[in-house]
């Protein structure tokens, strides 16, 4: 009576331990005979409590089978388990719903010559998700024509993709580990102070424009847009910037508004920037009671230059005559070319 006791006792302890683990469970002979399972393996299989009180092993997969995005593959491997008897095994199979399980098959020998398998289920549907999650945003951010860095709260580089390494220069290899400063003119270091301080404190930190350096030291005009690297907690732990090249938009921009108040021949200020000074120099010599001199000037004769010689020496002459008045005049005044031959 007192061995049948300890028996039953280490039978409901076994029990108690199989139910406990985070595993669906199924102990079989070497034959595919079902020993024991836990409530986990139940359901995960959507199989008959008769089945698997009178069934093999084999047949209950072979049951469930249809379900599998890949029966045939799936049986095939427990036939080889059966076969082979190797002493641990595991592979991961998806179900049609998208259910991802993880299987392990481990082979023991009793007391005895006697031989169990205890097949181990596991399901790592999420986890898997969370890797292709993983696999999908990498692959955006390494795809995506924009840099992305990503930094600790120490503003140490943690994260580099490849348009950040065509934009700066730099190799993944060379700048993870760095300082983000190593990218940062000196004029601009209290800028990434700044805005450190906002993405610590969890405040928003709009996009904006600013100057960085490439790896030759280079300056380039880039639009920077920042936001909060958090954990699964919430907890701010670092920051991801998304960097775009300015360069030729900004180039466009000076061509535009060089354009819209110069004289392309000459370089001198065209009319619309000389009616522009004109107005401050009478406003600030209205205030300040001092004069103001105002000359007009016409070449003569510049229209038989032009029939005579050709435009190509008009324009000449026009050049010369532009950088001989501005040499005349002092750095606060303004020489401006109206048109033809025309300056003020």
């Amino acid at each position: 009576m007192k061995k049948e006791s300890e028996l039953n006792n280490s039978l409901s302890v076994l029990k108690a331990a199989i139910e406990a683990t985070v595993d669906g469970l199924l102990v079989t002979d070497k034959r595919g005979k079902v020993l024991c399972y836990n409530q986990l393996y139940v359901d995960m299989w959507p199989i008959p409590s008769e089945l698997l009180a009178h069934a093999s092993h084999q047949a209950i997969l072979g049951y469930c089978a249809g379900q599998l995005r890949d029966p045939e593959q799936f049986l095939r491997s427990i036939e080889e388990i059966y076969a082979t008897l190797a002493p641990e095994s595991s592979d991961v199979f998806e179900f049609r719903n998208g259910r991802v399980f993880e299987r392990c098959a481990k082979v023991k020998t009793l007391e005895g010559s006697d031989i169990v398998l205890v097949w181990s289920f596991r399901d790592v549907t999420e986890r898997r998700q969370g890797e292709n999650y993983k696999a999908q945003l990498a692959a955006i951010v390494e795809s995506s024509n924009d840099a992305i860095i990503v930094k600790d709260l120490n503003g140490f580089i943690t994260g580099w993709n490849a348009a950040a390494e065509e934009l700066f220069g730099y190799r993944s290899s060379e700048i993870i580990g760095s300082s983000i400063l190593t990218l940062i003119p000196p004029d601009r270091l209290e800028e990434e102070d700044r805005i450190m301080s906002l993405v610590k404190s969890g405040k928003r930190t709009d996009h904006f424009e600013t100057v960085r350096w490439r790896k030759d030291e280079k300056p380039i005009d880039v639009s920077v847009t920042i936001s909060p690297v958090k954990d699964s907690a919430g907890n701010i732990i670092g920051a991801s910037k998304i960097v775009r090249d300015i360069t030729q938009r900004k180039q466009s921009l000076k061509r535009i508004e060089y354009l819209a108040h110069y004289d392309l021949l000459t370089g001198l200020p065209n009319r619309a920037l000389f009616t522009e000074r004109m107005r401050i120099g009478i406003e600030n010599a209205s205030r300040y009671s001092f004069r103001l001199a105002l000359l007009f000037v016409d070449l003569d004769r510049f229209k038989l230059i032009n029939d005579s010689l050709g435009h190509e020496i008009g324009d000449k002459l026009l050049k010369v005559v532009a950088e001989r008045m501005q040499s005349t005049v002092r750095q606060a005044d303004t020489v401006s070319r109206l048109g033809g031959d025309e300056f003020v």
